[in-house]
C-alpha cells in the first residue's frame, strides 16, 4: 500500500470515527469540544478544498478527548475505542 492510499484510510478511519461520535453527541458538541471549526470540518467532509487531508491536530483530539484509539486511527488495526 502506498502512502497515499494510506492517508487515505486516515481520512476515512478519521470520518468513521467522527460520525460514531457525533452520533451520540452532535457534530456541534464534539466539534466544540476539539476546537473544529465547523465549517472548516464540513468543507473537508465534503472535499470542498480537493483531497481530504486532516490535521494532525484534528486527529489527536479524538484520540485525547474521546478515547479513539489511535492505532486504529492511524493504521486500521484493532477497536475503534480503547
Amino acid at each position: 500500500m502506498d502512502l497515499e492510499q494510506r492517508g487515505i484510510g486516515v481520512v476515512a478511519r478519521f470520518f468513521e470515527a467522527f460520525a460514531t461520535l457525533a452520533a451520540e453527541h452532535s457534530i456541534l458538541e464534539v466539534s466544540r469540544t476539539c476546537g473544529f471549526d465547523r465549517r472548516n470540518f464540513y468543507n473537508k467532509r465534503n472535499g470542498v478544498w480537493g483531497k481530504r487531508t486532516i490535521p494532525v491536530a484534528w486527529l489527536s483530539a479524538l484520540v485525547a478527548y474521546y478515547g479513539v484509539s489511535a492505532e486504529w486511527l492511524l493504521i486500521g488495526k484493532g477497536e475503534m475505542f480503547n
